[in-house]
């Protein structure tokens, strides 16, 4: 069963769950899902990315446009080679070829999850 809420669900989805805390000189890999080819193998891609703003439930970042990377698609992003699977929620062109991604947490990695916890709780003591 699905309710309409009209104007007031447009709302409701853009609103997060944790409250975003800068993040000054965090950068990640990210490693989004190869470009399909007809045929032959797709090349992995392993690039970086630069977090804005973390929230306990996700972050925002900018990253390369890598064309396959749209809302919904999952990415693999690094810190110190331990993996985090994360999914993206929104996406905005920057018009430099690069994105800002709005993305969420899905398994979070206990590096990514230890620094996130200090930049929180540091935010929150303030």
């Amino acid at each position: 069963m699905v309710t309409d809420l009209g104007p007031f669900s447009a709302r409701l989805s853009e609103r997060r769950i944790g409250q975003r805390v800068p993040t000054p000189g965090l950068a990640l890999g990210w490693h989004p899902p190869p470009p399909k080819k007809r045929f032959g193998r797709s090349k992995e891609l392993d690039l970086r990315c630069q977090v804005l703003d973390v929230s306990v439930t996700g972050m925002g970042v900018v990253a390369p446009d890598a064309g396959e990377v749209k809302p919904g698609s999952l990415v693999v992003v690094d810190l110190d080679g331990e993996e985090t699977n994360v999914q993206v929620r929104r996406m905005r062109p920057r018009g430099d070829g690069t994105c800002f991604y709005g993305v969420v947490f899905i398994r979070l990695g206990s590096r990514l999850q230890a620094e996130v916890e200090a930049v929180v709780t540091a935010a929150r003591s303030r």
